[in-house]
């Protein structure tokens, strides 16, 4: 005799967060859930999927420029100078990054691609 299946499927899996946000989470989860009278037990998926709803496209702005390297600020910024002066070779930039001619261009473009 062969065991039936269940026909709903729950698709759940884990995700890796940082212990401390772990604890915040649970800890919200707990005070929203015992103050809740009369009403289902709320998941923390209920949370993040409201909090995931609330996220701008500032907050992702904010989000990249946070995340961002030297590195990659260096790339688009030589990027920008190919853009506007014609191409340039990485080393050819880094040189070029001791001279003040850079620091002015920098001046000027830094509100416009490094705003956050």
């Amino acid at each position: 005799m062969k065991k039936q299946k269940s026909k709903t499927t729950v698709s759940s899996s884990s995700i890796r967060i940082k212990s401390e946000i772990k604890k915040t989470a649970k800890a919200f989860l707990n005070k929203v859930n015992s103050e809740n009278k009369g009403c289902r037990k709320m998941k923390i998926d209920d949370i993040f999927e409201l909090a995931l709803s609330l996220v701008t496209d500032d907050h992702l702005k904010g989000l990249r420029q946070k995340a961002m390297t030297n590195k990659g600020r260096m790339e688009i910024l030589r990027q920008k100078y190919i853009e506007l002066n014609g191409y340039i070779s990485e080393d050819d930039f880094l040189g070029l990054a001791w001279s003040p001619q850079l620091q002015e261009f920098v001046k000027q473009q830094e509100a416009e691609l490094f705003a956050a």
